[in-house]
């Protein structure tokens, strides 16, 4: 979608793009021909409504890159598909959306469960757009923020971790895969029970750690999520 006023705006929502990257896996999609014919263009199409497709997944969503002719998966591509855990999988799917800023500012200001009067005038307001440029791609803009905002709303609290400092294990999922940003882990909490027994994180040199509760049950779950780590960074023959 081209969108207005110079703001950018995906032509597709965070579904309709999470569908083609998981295409681009299953089928091991390495080359921009190949992706156009899988979705129905001639493998020498370039432009038009391809062309914003592209940019959605790739500049907008940052979910797959491109080098020369090939194309592969983002980083935040492949903890979607090739997620570590759901709560991992979830907060790469957030990100992608805050990518887009206009998004990322329509939340903020609307939120998930806003009304439906509310969503021209504050689109209007946020990109400067006339009543006339708003009434042309309003339809197809609302649809990609309902379908991003439910994305969004899903998020749970955040606390920050500072220097490997840990927290009471009642406060945290019993296996948890984290990234280490600016010095700190961000740590998506959930309602999980207590666990009256030590707690270890186990770390990688990308940044990445594993919290596990030293419980049996819990470590058969750690060993799925490194079974999925494993098939990340060993991608299909």
């Amino acid at each position: 979608m081209k969108g207005i006023k110079g703001v950018d705006w995906p032509e597709l929502t965070i579904t309709e793009a999470l569908d083609i990257v998981r295409t681009i896996r299953s089928k091991n999609i390495k080359t921009f021909q190949a992706l156009a014919t899988e979705l129905g263009y001639s493998p020498s199409t370039h432009g038009g409504s391809l062309f914003y497709k592209w940019s959605a997944i790739s500049r907008l969503y940052g979910l797959v890159e491109s080098s020369r002719k090939n194309i592969a998966l983002s980083t935040l591509g492949q903890r979607i598909v090739d997620s570590l855990n759901e709560a991992d999988k979830a907060s790469a799917i957030r990100e992608s959306v805050l990518r887009v800023e206009l998004l990322k500012r329509l939340y903020e200001n609307l939120g998930p469960d806003y009304h439906q009067d509310d969503f021209r005038p504050k689109l209007s307001e946020l990109t400067g757009a006339s009543p006339s440029e708003i009434s042309e791609v309003a339809k197809r803009m609302e649809s990609v923020y309902k379908d991003a905002a439910s994305y969004l709303r899903l998020e749970g609290k955040k606390a920050p971790i500072a220097g490997g400092t840990e927290r009471d294990a009642e406060s945290l999922p019993p296996v948890a895969l984290d990234r280490t940003v600016s010095g700190r882990v961000e740590v998506t909490s959930g309602a999980f029970p207590k666990f009256d027994k030590p707690v270890r994180n186990l770390h990688s040199e990308d940044g990445y750690f594993i919290r596990v509760v030293l419980d049996a049950s819990v470590i058969d779950e750690a060993i799925a999520v490194l079974q999925a780590l494993k098939s990340r960074v060993q991608p299909p023959a």
